[in-house]
């Protein structure tokens, strides 16, 4: 089972696909190699957290054996980073893990606690504004308040009307010199709403990707 200090000491590499290379093993190490066998790439498989290969890749049978024999999860993505094949050496084992994930009742608790760590994470950059008005100094005050109403919320649509809000006196505040007009998603009406559309389009896969790492099941969720 992956613990604290696996996701805090070990690293995760990024290999972009291309037909010229390859992966392999050598001597507990995973290395990467161009087509004249040219070593580009060489880690330690004990440092190794993960291994995210964007677009296609061919892998061989002896590469799996020896992923599954290091303990070394492969996930494979489309440039979207969506995953559509992974080989995760240890997790399917993890029933515990899933058994909790299906027993779990503090659906809102756990809401709570993802809704106010972005909104904290909306204060901090807030804040960090050089130059700020009167205006925009209450708007941080408003934000702090909205924070502290996370605790009370009764139920998950108060809890959205509170991020709405948290994340509209953001929006204003922060992107106040690109002409931002507000949040529209999958309007698409400018650049702005088409590129944080494409982007959180790629955290929701990039997230989907972490989470089959660590053995929930994606299709159930919370």
């Amino acid at each position: 089972m992956l613990s604290r200090p696996d996701f805090m000491e070990k690293q995760v590499l990024f290999i972009e696909s291309d037909n010229s290379k390859k992966l392999k093993f050598k001597n507990s190490n995973l290395v990467l190699v161009d087509e004249n066998n040219k070593i580009v790439l060489q880690h330690p498989c004990s440092k190794i957290f993960i291994v995210f290969i964007l677009g296609e890749f061919s892998i061989t049978s002896v590469l799996i054996k020896n992923v599954k024999k290091n303990t070394i999860p492969l996930v494979f993505l489309h440039y979207s980073l969506k995953p559509y094949f992974s080989i995760i050496p240890d997790n399917k084992g993890n029933f515990l893990l899933r058994k909790k994930q299906y027993t779990n009742t503090n659906d809102l608790e756990i809401a709570k606690y993802v809704i106010s760590n972005k909104i904290k994470n909306q204060i901090v950059l807030m804040i960090s504004l050089r130059y700020k008005t009167v205006k925009e100094k209450s708007s941080i005050s408003k934000v702090k308040g909205l924070l502290k109403q996370t605790d009370f919320a009764q139920n998950c649509q108060e809890l959205l009307g509170i991020e709405g809000t948290a994340s509209k006196l953001f929006f204003e505040t922060y992107f106040k010199n690109l002409n931002f007009n507000g949040r529209r998603p999958r309007c698409k009406d400018d650049i702005f709403n088409l590129l944080l559309d494409i982007g959180y389009h790629y955290l929701f896969n990039f997230v989907e990707a972490n989470l089959e790492l660590y053995g929930f099941d994606t299709y159930y969720g919370f």
